[in-house]
């Protein structure tokens, strides 16, 4: 019998043993394809003043978020509020395999690329190597967010104590899908609620979204165009300013407000763009506004 005992407790320890292994196995192939294959540095890697970035992990600023070239932001993918401390190694997966998880979803078209050309067609293995690696790595310094679940937001709107033009415009345009919760719908509406867009030190892409609508990209697996209007035509900067702000404020959310300026830059660019794409080269009437055919 203790023959048996010392077996079977033996047989344990090298189980645990090995799994630790592939464990640290996973990691560092994860690390392999981040830091090399993958290229993930190139997006989500503050830049120095010479355009280089931090090549490993060995920096506190690798994967610790990034603003791009046109003004959009690659989140932290580091254990931060705005980055992936909520996110779980499924969550991650779901993400690179579909562009959406059960609470979040790919947002703009750099990501949205990475996912239809190719992380959706890497191999189950690859992904969760890169999920354990991703999830291995420590809180950056770069972080101004924080997000603590808190029901408080959804109580006064179910109370109907809630005030506010952000809060208002919330109700009106955004509560359909999702929530007054914050909390969307599983795997079609993402949540308000720690969502590392919302939380982001600049929320482009949340603006970006709320004035030209937003589509989620079809992939193999989840072949459902997912969608969302533009409201350009609906609200002014300063309208969409109280609204991401109260985005960013809301339900345990806490990141920085921001103002009508800040949105009018994006709103000039986006017109600005539209007009240099419009077929006959000339100017269209008006500021952005996605009805307007082209």
């Amino acid at each position: 019998m203790k023959n048996l005992l010392r077996g079977a407790m033996t047989a344990g320890v090298i189980a645990a043993g090995g799994s630790a292994l592939a464990a640290d196995g996973d990691v560092a192939r994860g690390a392999t394809l981040v830091d090399g294959t993958g290229g993930c540095g190139a997006c989500h890697t503050p830049r120095a003043a010479d355009g280089t970035t931090a090549a490993d992990a060995s920096a506190p600023t690798y994967l610790a978020g990034a603003a791009m070239f046109d003004g959009s932001y690659a989140i932290s993918l580091r254990a931060d509020a705005d980055g992936l401390l909520n996110w779980t190694e499924q969550d991650i997966v779901d993400t690179l395999r579909t562009a959406r998880n059960a609470h979040s979803a790919v947002l703009g078209p750099a990501m949205a690329g990475v996912v239809v050309n190719t992380t959706q067609a890497m191999p189950d293995e690859d992904l969760h190597a890169i999920a354990a690696y991703l999830k291995s790595l420590a809180p950056s310094d770069q972080s101004t967010a924080s997000y603590t679940p808190d029901s408080a937001t959804h109580d006064a709107f179910a109370d109907g104590s809630i005030t506010g033009r952000g809060a208002e415009m919330y109700q009106d345009s955004c509560s359909a899908c999702h929530m007054t919760t914050g909390l969307g719908a599983t795997d079609v509406f993402p949540a308000m609620a720690g969502n590392p867009t919302i939380l982001a030190p600049e929320p482009h892409l949340v603006v970006v979204a709320i004035l030209q609508g937003s589509q989620l990209p079809p992939t193999a697996t989840r072949p459902a165009i997912m969608g969302m209007p533009g409201f350009a035509w609906r609200y002014s900067d300063a309208e969409v300013a109280e609204l991401v702000t109260f985005l960013r404020s809301s339900w345990g959310n806490d990141a920085p407000a921001i103002d009508a300026d800040y949105v009018k830059a994006i709103r000039d660019q986006l017109t600005e763009d539209l007009e240099a794409d419009a077929p006959d080269g000339g100017e269209l009437a008006g500021e952005y506004d996605p009805r307007n055919p082209l």
